[in-house]
């Protein structure tokens, strides 16, 4: 049998139908009901080059019918039903070939914005380093819990005041899973890592200047951190020397007056999810770089200084 070299063709991703990109449908399609987003990610995995093959259980052709009803009533991308990718063919046995698979018998929960960010990183390659799968899934899961504690921290705090957020918001940190910031973080992540283990971590100076890029990128980029609002639309915002310290005589302070309230909410759970991770306060950090890293005015200081009351008060 004739197998193709994965360098020369896309990367296959097989997806459960049943449970996975509808609740409810069998045997009666007619009660199926869309998996939330599942019609988004899976179209979007489609037109960014990935090859999707519907994996199921469904054998009967009015039940294989039926799931074709539902994913083109709904506008579901798809290749292939229960059929391998060209030249990938197992024989005598039905054996799907894939690279990934999405099936809710492994994934304990079936949420496809986080399914289409796990693919991201789980395909992420860098010439500039190497990216282990011991460091892919340092990035996702460290990411993907930073990202639930800010919404957790944000949401605590509009239950607290009794209202909503004052607007929809861009997804927190999403821009982490880009093309244009993702391999970086993955090594800023595992950098991190090595340091709180004690284990070598051989950053050289390519990579430092990398890393630095995607960060100035991100902050430039994501309304939660201060750098968006600047007027000041320098090249650079992040410290050369070293990240995690900011030296007001090497890079000015950055001024954020302008800086609306509801991103300033979203900046202090942010802090927060930081802090909790850290093992110190929200406070520290703000005493640390208001005034210092960043200056919003002594209105805006005032106030993130109630959201962080609010937010971190048990």
């Amino acid at each position: 049998m004739f197998i193709i070299e994965k360098s020369v063709r896309p990367k296959i991703i097989a997806i459960d139908f049943d449970e996975t990109i509808c609740d409810n449908g069998f045997p009666n399609i007619q009660t199926a009901t869309l998996k939330a987003s599942a019609d988004f990610h899976i179209n979007k995995l489609y037109d960014e080059g990935y090859y999707i093959i519907i994996w199921t259980c469904r054998y009967l052709p009015n039940h294989i019918q039926d799931c074709k009803n539902f994913l083109n009533e709904h506008n579901i991308k798809y290749h292939k039903i229960n059929e391998n990718y060209p030249g990938l063919e197992f024989k005598p046995t039905p054996k799907i070939y894939y690279d990934i698979l999405i099936d809710d018998k492994c994934f304990l929960n079936i949420d496809w914005k986080w399914i289409y960010r796990y693919i991201k990183v789980k395909f992420t390659e860098s010439k500039l380093f190497t990216i282990t799968e011991a460091m892919k899934e340092q990035f996702f899961y460290r990411t993907k819990n930073h990202i639930e504690l800010a919404d957790r921290f944000l949401n605590k705090y509009y239950n607290k005041k009794g209202c909503r957020p004052r607007c929809i918001r861009q997804a927190h940190d999403i821009l982490k899973f880009e093309e244009e910031e993702l391999a970086a973080y993955i090594a800023i992540t595992w950098n991190y890592y090595c340091k709180d283990n004690y284990i070598d971590f051989p950053e050289f100076e390519s990579l430092k200047s990398y890393t630095n890029k995607a960060t100035n990128h991100h902050v430039k980029n994501s309304e939660h951190h201060p750098e968006y609002w600047s007027s000041d639309r320098r090249d650079n915002f992040i410290p050369t020397n070293d990240r995690d310290k900011f030296d007001s005589d090497a890079i000015p302070t950055i001024n954020c007056e302008s800086m609306p309230i509801h991103n300033i909410d979203e900046m202090c759970a942010d802090w927060c999810a930081m802090s909790l991770e850290r093992g110190n306060t929200p406070f520290e950090w703000a005493d640390s770089v208001i005034n210092s890293r960043w200056s919003f005015g002594e209105e805006r200081t005032t106030y993130i200084y109630k959201v962080l009351n609010l937010m971190w008060d048990k």
